[in-house]
């Protein structure tokens, strides 16, 4: 099975052609007269035909979906929408996340909300512990999750990482794979394997040999009284799910006086937002700099 197009509903289907083109250089394939589909697959549909099909009203504006453009050089892209469609209804002019993507959203001529951002892949994007934590969050609530009764695996991305692995031998064993999987989504240039680590990220342990032998990397005691973990900071533990050193790690999301929220995968072979106890189960955090390369 193919997810094939996206329709949207229009007034006027010539005018919204012309939109398409204009800002995002769409060409028309195919009209069926009150169907139109562009290229990358977008497809206009006429309102009155659409409303008559299904019996129910148009709502412009609803903000339950968007189309989402992605953009280099946005500058320009915003002085042509400005200079082409002067009357543009926004909903945020051009802003910049906290994770460094430069976006902006507005309405089509037909109240079908439209997002335009720079790509996360383009170098220079910020890459920084408040984007790895924004990040962390969003990949733990898809959620992942590895063999179960009810579904199948869907860490094929998160084993991917790890040239030498395979979905069956990661099964039950991939919460450090989700910390460097969310690393790498969030800009840091890390290898699979440090030079100064005994094997993969992967494994907890490489973790923190790696964090204590780079210089460049923050490493602190779950004891230490005087430090103060944040956002985007990697926390390791000790004997959370097995009465062994090193057995989990996880991503800080925030920081409370008694406990700290994290995101975590493999948590019963499932990824999850915990809250997790300032207590001994806690063994160190890991503190890797912003705009970090290896």
């Amino acid at each position: 099975m193919k997810l094939r197009n996206i329709l949207i509903v229009v007034k006027d289907i010539e005018k919204s052609k012309q939109f398409y083109h204009d800002l995002f250089g769409l060409h028309m394939l195919v009209d069926n007269d009150g169907n139109m589909v562009l290229t990358e697959g977008l497809a206009l549909q006429d309102e009155k035909i659409w409303r008559k099909f299904l019996g129910k009203d148009i709502i412009p504006e609803s903000n339950s979906c968007e189309l989402y453009f992605e953009e280099q050089d946005i500058e320009a892209f915003v002085e042509k929408l400005e200079r082409l469609y002067p009357s543009i209804q926004y909903v945020n002019r051009l802003m910049t996340h906290s994770w460094g993507q430069k976006v902006i959203r507005f309405y089509d001529l037909d109240g079908n909300l439209i997002e335009v951002g720079t790509p996360m892949s383009q170098e220079g994007i910020m890459c920084d512990r408040v984007r790895l934590a924004v990040i962390a969050r969003e990949e733990a609530e898809k959620p992942y999750n590895g063999k179960l009764n009810h579904c199948v695996p869907n860490i094929q991305d998160i084993v991917a990482l790890f040239p030498k692995w395979s979905v069956d031998e990661a099964n039950g064993l991939w919460c450090a794979a989700f910390v460097y999987h969310c690393t790498i989504l969030a800009g840091f240039k890390i290898p699979v394997r440090p030079q100064e680590s005994s094997c993969s990220l992967a494994g907890c342990v490489a973790w923190e040999e790696w964090a204590q032998a780079d210089n460049r990397i923050q490493y602190y005691s779950g004891n230490d009284s005087v430090f103060k973990p944040a956002a985007g900071d990697i926390v390791l533990f000790d004997r959370v799910f097995d009465n062994t050193e090193h057995d989990h790690i996880g991503i800080v999301l925030e920081n409370n006086d008694e406990y700290i929220v994290t995101a975590e995968g493999n948590v019963e072979n499932v990824s999850r937002i915990l809250e997790r106890k300032k207590d001994s189960h806690i063994r160190a955090y890991i503190r890797i700099p912003d705009n970090f390369s290896y």
